[in-house]
């Protein structure tokens, strides 16, 4: 797929803010053991969460994703310290809400690129991560997930396969750039 800016048009929000994947209810430290269960069970290779709150909580549990997307935000409200992940290397980019950067998205396709199971990878964004998982899930081999957080709900993960790859592109394919 041709990298560049993305947004979301309003027709679209309804359908993507739908979980893509499967739902773990409870809060991002409940969950945590549920995602690490996952990973084991499916032999997961790469992991990526997109999200402060469910980062941290992986992080804070040992589950040491790839790649953490962060913005400093929950909720739309700015967290009182920024996160730093220790022995995670930083990438910044650009992203406004609503909408998937070209530069955000470039960067994404090149950190894809390089990806090994030894990568640490903290991306901060200026503006915000909520639609970053969609590039991820197209850049990403199979044998991978996407973690993010539900609002109110839990955390979904998005096992990365080839009829997810081709969903999650359609619906890139319907925002407007």
């Amino acid at each position: 797929m041709e990298i560049k800016t993305l947004r979301l048009p309003e027709s679209l929000r309804k359908e993507l803010g739908k979980p893509k994947g499967i739902i773990f209810e409870g809060t991002a430290e409940e969950n945590a053991p549920k995602v690490k269960k996952f990973i084991q069970e499916n032999g997961i290779k790469f992991v990526i969460a997109v999200g402060d709150v469910v980062g941290k909580a992986l992080h804070d549990a040992k589950i040491f994703p790839n790649v953490i997307v962060t913005d400093g935000q929950t909720k739309r409200k700015i967290l009182e310290t920024q996160l730093a992940f220790e022995g995670y290397k930083t990438i910044h980019a650009r992203s406004p809400a609503a909408v998937i950067s070209k530069e955000a998205w470039q960067k994404i396709r090149e950190i894809c690129t390089g990806l090994n199971e030894q990568s640490r990878i903290h991306m901060i964004i200026e503006g915000e991560e909520d639609l970053l998982a969609l590039p991820f899930i197209v850049e990403l081999p199979e044998n991978s997930i996407v973690v993010y957080g539900q609002p109110n709900v839990g955390a979904v993960v998005i096992p990365v396969t080839q009829s997810k790859k081709f969903l999650i592109e359609n619906l890139m394919k319907k925002m407007e750039s």
